[in-house]
């Protein structure tokens, strides 16, 4: 819309109000979404005033929103939980073969031990797989409970159930049924 000077205040004040709603002087709209402003697509009438201050005609309204759409961002990674080690208690035992005299307190022939594997979310958890690497001297059962089968040394290992390579190792002992030194002088 092109103003002349001899139109008067009324159209200065139309021309200020479709300036501030997004229209250019020229009668088309813009709404700025980005540094550079992009026309509308929708067309407009200009208004006009009458010499009393009326204004007729259609006034431009925006549609959508001038808002920048949001910008998505990608989802937070998480780190995987990992083990990072495993610790067996008792870290030994020495066990009497079964029989005369053995499965008291002072003559064992059994060991319950216990796993912890700890994570490296400062967590910790109990899910261990036992094995012996001597089963004709000691034997352990899936939960941890060791017997003595012969005499000699055996080594019981503890591994990850998430991670069999990360492992804790004790050695136990078996001795024959009763075996105390005792020296009397």
């Amino acid at each position: 819309m092109k103003m002349s000077s001899t139109r008067g205040p009324a159209a200065v004040a139309i021309v200020a109000a479709l300036m501030a709603i997004g229209c250019s002087t020229d009668n088309q709209a813009y709404v700025s979404a980005t540094a550079t402003p992009a026309p509308r697509t929708q067309s407009h009438t200009a208004a006009s005033s009458t010499a009393s201050g009326q204004i007729s005609g259609q006034i431009p309204t925006a549609s959508g929103s001038a808002q920048p759409s949001p910008t998505p961002t990608a989802a937070p990674t998480v780190a995987p939980i990992t083990v990072s080690s495993v610790s067996v208690s008792p870290g030994g035992a020495t066990l009497d073969l079964p029989g005369s005299g053995s499965g008291s307190p002072i003559f064992p022939s059994s060991v319950q031990l216990s796993a912890l594997v700890y994570l490296s979310d400062s967590t910790s958890t109990n899910s261990v797989a036992w094995s012996s690497l001597a089963t004709s001297t000691a034997t352990v059962s899936v939960s941890g409970l060791v017997s003595a089968v012969g005499t000699g040394s055996a080594d019981i290992v503890a591994a990850s159930v998430q991670n069999p390579s990360i492992t804790a190792t004790v050695s136990i002992v078996v001795q024959a049924n009763g075996s105390v030194g005792i020296t009397i002088d």
